[in-house]
This record gives C-alpha cells, structure tokens and sequence, in this order.
C-alpha cells in the first residue's frame, strides 16, 4: 500500500469538526456523533448513518496492526494504537509511517475501503436502546456463484451489506437475535493477498417493470471488480474538484 497517491488533495480535513462524506451520500465517516458527540467515546473514526438524525454510529472502526489487542465488542474506551487523516477523496488510517488502511466512496451508497491489516467494525447497543434496537447480523451464504457477505437488518431503518471483494469476513455474536447483544464484524486476509478489499453499501430494492426485486449492490461489486481502489478514489477527488470549481469558477 503505497504511502503517497497522484489524487490526493493540499486540502486536509478534520474529521473531529466534519465527518467525511460524498456530497448526497446518507454515509460518513467522522470520530463524533450527535451535537456534543456523547453517543460515542471519540476513540476512533465511526461509520455514521445519517438516515436518522442526528447521525447514528453504526460501527466503531479499529484496525488492529501488529497483534494489537481488541477488547468485548461495543465502542472501544481505550485508544487506537493507529492515527487518521483525510483529503476530500480518501481517508487513510497509519500506524506511525504505514498506511494500513483506506477508505475511498465508491458510489453514494457505497465506502469502499483497502487495508493491509485485520480491521474490526463494532457496534454499541448503548447508543439508542429504545429505537436502535440493535443491528441483527448474519452472514449471507454464497447462491450460485456469488460471494459470501454479511447483512444488517434493523427494525427503524435500512440495511446494509459487507462484501470482501478479498479476504475474509467473520462475526461475532452475529447469529443471536438478541438486541442486548454487541456486534462485531471483522475483515482479515486470506492466504496469497498482502491486501484485500471491503464494500460496504447501502441496501436498496427496486422493482422492475416485470415486478421482480433487484438487489442493487450486485452493480456496485461489478464495479469494484472492473475498476481498482485508486481508480474510485481518483474519480471522487475529480468530482470534489468539479463541484469546488462550480462554487469558485
């Protein structure tokens, strides 16, 4: 993973005053949550929704470099032995000099991260008991040849999906429903790749005039298939960059 990328921007965000998003995306990603952030411990950058106001936490987000310890699921109370920064089109995670991972939009409905490291996604049943009501996960069996993924369901609002374009993904407590119960989603490499590659999209059904239901993140894998990280990021930035010259001709 290199450490310097031809799209990156002069331009540095702080995730601690914005998060970082896509313009029309209902995804982010930032370190608070909620007007004085106290639905979240602030220990690390949080995968938001905004489908709820005011930006429900869905996952607390931690690599874990070097055999790093990782505590019961839920949001973590300790600090992350790794730091972040973010450029309008990319938000990378490094441990000291390295980058271990990435995390690119590749659609609106769709982050797209590479990591080089095993990454963990908790959840926290802490934040909203009443109408969060706790994310049930379970992992999606592979049907005639696609691949395997894990699925989120929740009782107030829409799903999302974890996909491994490479590695692997595993859950813990994911097959209880119980909605007392923490979640944890976690991404490791498989045998062969020094990288591997997550989705993590949005779930929307639409119908087709035949009235059959389309699963729209099947286009999203395609495309993270036919084109690389880089690519999607390099389009971001460009769109960032068109949009600020519409502001500022």
């Amino acid at each position: 993973m290199s450490t310097q990328h031809q799209f990156d921007s002069p331009l540095n965000l702080n995730l601690d005053i914005l998060p970082w998003s896509r313009r029309g995306a209902f995804m982010s990603l930032g370190t608070k949550a909620k007007v004085v952030a106290d639905l979240v411990p602030c220990n690390d950058v949080y995968l938001l929704s905004q489908c709820r106001a005011p930006a429900m936490p869905l996952f607390a987000i931690r690599p874990l470099p070097e055999d790093a310890p990782l505590g019961p699921s839920g949001f973590h109370t300790t600090p992350s032995l790794t730091t972040f920064s973010a450029t309008p089109s990319l938000l990378q995670w490094q441990l000291q000099d390295r980058i271990v991972a990435e995390a690119t939009f590749q659609d609106l409905r769709c982050i797209r991260f590479r990591v080089n490291v095993p990454v963990a996604f908790d959840s926290d049943i802490t934040v909203d008991a009443d109408d969060y009501m706790g994310p049930y996960i379970f992992t999606r069996p592979p049907f005639e040849g696609s691949m395997a993924v894990v699925e989120l369901c929740f009782n107030t609002f829409k799903g999302y999906r974890f996909m491994a374009i490479q590695g692997k993904l595993t859950t813990v407590n994911g097959d209880m429903n119980d909605r007392m119960v923490n979640r944890r989603v976690q991404i490791q490499g498989d045998e062969g790749h020094e990288e591997w590659e997550l989705l993590f999209c949005e779930i929307e059904v639409g119908h087709s005039p035949s009235s059959k239901a389309i699963d729209s993140c099947e286009p999203l894998v395609l495309e993270a298939q036919s084109i690389s990280f880089d690519s999607a990021a390099c389009s971001m930035a460009k769109e960032f960059d068109d949009f600020a010259m519409g502001l500022c001709p």
